[in-house]
């Protein structure tokens, strides 16, 4: 655990103090009023739906300093400092308690994967010593330094998901995090709405090899139309993984199912319990930065087999002749497409719940057409729509397969609560996808919870 006095934070952050003892000692960050603890600095930050500024009263009757970019009442036996913004002032906290820590950090980043693969790194990665990872996905200017704050003078592993939609940001991350092995995942369409074309995402993306510089390790798909570009800018030696192109770490597929996939790297047999080429990947760029570091194949065997996806990345539950296949914790098009090449070799009834794919621009209503167009190959029969782009994704589906669009998540559960007892008879498939904001993953915990 770290500790800090207010003297301290005030140089580190340049801030003023509004009120209380520079000489009061802290052990920790929070931005949540709800879970403040007492030793702990309560950092005020100003999201776009809650303002951090509105809670300040709440932390200060548990903690007894707090971090302000705005005047606000403070009880008088309280500590306050005052700076220009609060986020980055979190920021150049844990830039700061990064430079005292000796550990091996790696930053993970790409449009789809990255969470999976950061799971999977940190579950193989326990074995030789405490790690601390990105929790969820706390891939932003918030989420990274509060990854990077978690860590301590005991920890051997630094493991953060990096993800922004301004060109810039994952080189601004990487100076909080300071990552000697990178993975870049792979190049698709996210964040359109504010990188506007592929070829930004790109440049995003490819900050981290920038930012590794010539002494470190990049890890790259192989398999990744960008693959190519990426290489010629790394000055650090490059490890590549792959499916279908020849590479350092190579895997061939065995055999796929519903719930897990068999392949082979390097002669080496693995059981990943889950679907779809694209988790094979994640595996083999968490497999490839394993065994870079030192761990043995039998130990990497072992963690792939238990390893547990998070909430919401192609999670299968089973209810008698249903089954449901949820991957709403977010959406973009080679995301929805990766879901369709499990899905295609699915035998039964196919219903989609699909809800919209946000931050993809003015290309929004095109890419929703051409996305649908996966799911209606794939063998899809019936289509419920939670969104503004309904429309847009009919045009694609066609007009032959069953489609009814919903304006709140509620008419669109109990629609299909009705749908699925007329249906328990029959081997049926629900499918969930969506932006994580659409909120389809409360609707398929629901819907699991019913008996039909």
């Amino acid at each position: 655990m770290w500790k800090f006095t207010v003297s301290q934070i005030l140089e580190i952050t340049r801030g003023i103090l509004i009120s209380g003892n520079i000489n009061e000692k802290i052990k920790g960050i929070s931005i949540d009023s709800r879970t403040t603890k007492k030793d702990e600095l309560f950092i005020a930050i100003k999201g776009q739906r809650t303002d951090g500024h509105n809670f300040v009263k709440d932390a200060l009757e548990i903690s007894n300093v707090c971090v302000v970019q705005k005047k606000v009442k403070i009880p008088p036996d309280k500590t306050a400092i005052l700076v220009f913004d609060t986020i980055s002032a979190l920021q150049d906290i844990a830039a700061f308690w990064r430079i005292k820590l000796i550990l091996t950090s790696i930053a993970v980043t790409g449009s789809n994967g990255k969470t999976t693969t950061k799971d999977m790194l940190a579950h193989i990665l326990k074995s030789r010593g405490k790690v601390t990872s990105a929790e969820k996905s706390f891939n932003n200017f918030i989420g990274v330094p509060l990854t990077v704050l978690k860590a301590d003078l005991k920890t051997k592993f630094l493991i953060t998901e990096m993800e922004t939609n301004e060109i810039g940001g994952i080189l601004k991350l990487s100076k909080i995090a300071q990552p000697k092995i990178g993975v870049i995942t792979n190049i698709g369409d996210t964040h359109l709405e504010f990188l506007k074309n592929k070829e930004n995402v790109f440049k995003e993306k490819s900050e981290l090899i920038r930012a590794i510089g010539e002494f470190g390790t990049v890890f790259l798909n192989k398999d990744d139309p960008y693959f190519k570009k990426l290489f010629q800018m790394a000055k650090c030696p490059v490890v590549t993984y792959s499916i279908n192109s020849k590479s350092d770490f190579q895997a061939k597929i065995l055999k796929e199912e519903i719930n897990r996939t068999i392949f082979k790297i390097n002669g080496k047999k693995f059981v990943l319990n889950m679907p779809g080429k694209f988790n094979v990947l994640n595996a083999c760029a968490s497999i490839s930065v394993a065994r870079q570091l030192g761990v043995k194949w039998s130990v990497i065997q072992k963690k792939i087999s238990t390893f547990r996806p998070q909430k919401g990345r192609i999670e299968i539950k089973k209810l008698k002749n249903i089954t449901i296949v949820d991957d709403s914790f977010n959406a973009n098009p080679d995301s929805a497409k990766a879901l369709c090449e499990v899905i295609k070799k699915l035998k039964g009834e196919k219903i989609l719940v699909f809800g919209d794919m946000l931050e993809l621009g003015e290309k929004s209503e095109k890419l929703h057409k051409k996305t649908a167009t996966f799911f209606k190959k794939a063998g899809i029969k019936y289509v419920f729509y939670l969104g503004e782009f309904a429309d847009a994704f009919l045009k694609g589906i066609g007009e032959k397969i069953f489609f009814e669009k919903f304006d709140t998540g509620n008419k669109l559960k109990d629609k299909l609560i009705s749908l699925l007892k007329n249906l328990s008879d029959k081997k049926t498939f629900l499918i969930f996808k969506g932006s994580n904001k659409m909120g389809l993953g409360k609707i398929a915990d629901e819907i699991s919870r019913k008996t039909f």
